[in-house]
């Protein structure tokens, strides 16, 4: 049987949430996506290694944190091409 623990209080859940979503610099995105207006599509070739649902999800976090709506667009499995749609 699993051990439950007590349970956490607001202060401790956002800690843990803070954590979690500070670990990866968007800065690199959100700048990328500054530069895209909308009606145009954004082009990211992705490098050896990297995961694509990864860069997508980064990409998407940075948007929201823009306020832009994006929508994917089919791609190859190296490149994410999405375009950033009118508000």
């Amino acid at each position: 049987m699993p051990e439950f623990k007590p349970a956490l209080s607001p202060e401790e859940l956002a800690k843990r949430r803070a954590s979690r979503s500070s670990r990866v610099d968007l800065t690199p995105y959100i700048d990328y996506l500054r530069t895209i207006r909308p009606g145009y599509a954004g082009d990211v070739q992705l490098n050896p290694g990297e995961n694509k649902p990864t860069i997508k999800r980064r990409i998407t976090m940075a948007a929201n944190r823009l306020g832009k709506k994006i929508q994917y667009l089919r791609s190859g499995e190296s490149e994410l091409i999405f375009e950033v749609l009118s508000e």
